[in-house]
């Protein structure tokens, strides 16, 4: 009986590994998608608009989406 029970035990302890590893995935997931729609939702025009104003963040995230498909790749891969 003793061998039954500390089996049980360590399949719990790999079932809440896994499910709290499928749970970081998520959060990771849903942060990497909200990065994602942040620097692609803003137009072009506006941060142009915007950087010539003086907005530094405007300025950043105009420097960012200069070469697109490399931001994307990198938010995507995070």
């Amino acid at each position: 009986m003793a061998g039954l029970s500390s089996t049980l035990h360590v399949s719990s302890t790999t079932n809440l590994i896994i499910w709290v590893g499928i749970g970081l995935c998520i959060v990771q997931s849903a942060l990497f998608s909200g990065l994602n729609l942040a620097v692609f939702s803003v137009s072009r025009l506006r941060l142009e608009v915007e950087a010539a104003n003086g907005n530094p963040n405007a300025i950043k995230l105009l420097g960012l989406r200069r070469d697109s498909n490399l931001t994307l790749a990198t938010i995507s891969l995070g």
